[in-house]
């Protein structure tokens, strides 16, 4: 399984970002932008993250992303899982998910699995009550930097939330916000929305590539005067379904949790013995497998020292983490074709790119 650095990973890059605003981070921060951003004490900032926009795929993509390949900088790592909630959390929050306990896109609480970002009940349309934002707070580098000053010099903006999801529209919404402020981070879904439905290899991702390249370069043209970054959450890889997820579902409490790729079981008791025996049988050469004491002794997902109270609960007792292809399932009525969040490591490599910096 592979290991995040942390010496260059997300959460060091967000304290990169607060160091530059004078804000004495938690985590150590990245020295390679640290010695950028120390040069460029009085340019504006704008953090793109593209969504699942990796090095690999960079690589892959590379004709259709000639601006984006040409400014690569440093190629660094996700957080573990590399995988949308506990990577993005990581980076606004500049904490690890051990600390956050914002660990995949499913959260188990109260004896209940439910998405997290949305706290939508697993095969349910409730919402539950407290919603996980309630549940786990965490004030972000946005707020952090605000308080600093008191008033509003950062914002961020999610592309979901806009009326059009697609590059050039999104690229305009941040020109308005940096009309008013130093710092903007701007999150764009793709292209991993399109690479969860048509895989890693499609005609339509390369297009949405180019798209957003095409949009990311007249962006930096337009500001010449603002210091750009661009990263990623993650890659991706193309995934097939465990066989055999019945006969492990029913030794299970509950449903499985976190990420299909490091999915979170509670076992009973005893069942635990037949757990490990099916686990041998058919998931050993697919998947890794911690107990709950060994996730946290390894700090598998960031460090065990102020880890957040309620992380050894919604860890549950067992992660399976894949190391192959393979991915488990909580919704059968939509199998994805691409995925992450496993622990391989072409899913936690990406690129931190910079732009303008010889303009400025």
């Amino acid at each position: 399984m592979y290991r995040f650095n942390k010496n260059s990973c997300l959460v060091n890059i967000s304290s990169s970002i607060l160091r530059h605003y004078g804000i004495k981070p938690i985590h150590e921060s990245y020295n390679p932008l640290d010695a950028i951003l120390d040069t460029k004490k009085h340019a504006k900032l704008v953090v793109f993250l593209f969504d699942a926009f990796g090095a690999k795929t960079l690589k892959k993509y590379k004709k259709e992303a000639k601006f984006i390949y040409k400014n690569r900088f440093k190629k660094i790592d996700a957080v573990f899982p590399p995988t949308t909630v506990a990577s993005t959390t990581a980076f606004l929050s500049s904490l690890y998910p051990s600390e956050t306990a914002y660990l995949g896109w499913w959260t188990r609480t109260n004896d209940t699995v439910c998405t997290t970002f949305s706290s939508t009940i697993v095969h349910s349309f409730e919402t539950h009550s407290p919603r996980i934002d309630e549940i786990l707070p965490y004030k972000n580098i946005i707020q952090i930097i605000n308080d600093k000053y008191g008033k509003e010099l950062a914002t961020l903006i999610f592309s979901f939330k806009l009326e059009t999801n697609d590059p050039e529209s999104f690229m305009k919404e941040v020109d308005k916000e940096l009309e008013t402020h130093d710092f903007v981070y701007a999150y764009f879904t793709q292209p991993d929305s399109l690479m969860h439905e048509e895989g890693t290899n499609s005609e339509k991702v390369g297009k949405m590539i180019s798209s957003i390249n095409d949009s990311l370069e007249s962006f930096c043209k337009r500001h010449q005067d603002v210091l750009i970054i661009s990263i990623a959450d993650h890659d991706m890889v193309d995934s097939i379904p465990c066989d055999h997820q019945e006969e492990l579902l029913k030794l299970i409490d509950g449903y499985l949790a976190v990420e299909p790729r490091a999915a979170s079981f509670i076992v009973k008791e005893e069942n635990r013995k037949q757990f490990i025996q099916l686990y041998k049988n058919y998931y050993k050469n697919d998947f890794n497998i911690f107990t709950k004491d060994e996730v946290i002794e390894q700090e598998l997902f960031g460090p065990k020292v102020n880890r957040h109270p309620l992380f050894d609960k919604i860890i549950g007792d067992y992660l399976l983490v894949a190391k192959s292809n393979k991915s488990f399932s909580i919704n059968d009525d939509f199998i994805m074709k691409g995925l992450h969040g496993g622990g391989t490591k072409e899913e936690a490599k990406i690129y931190l790119c910079i732009y303008n910096e010889e303009h400025i």
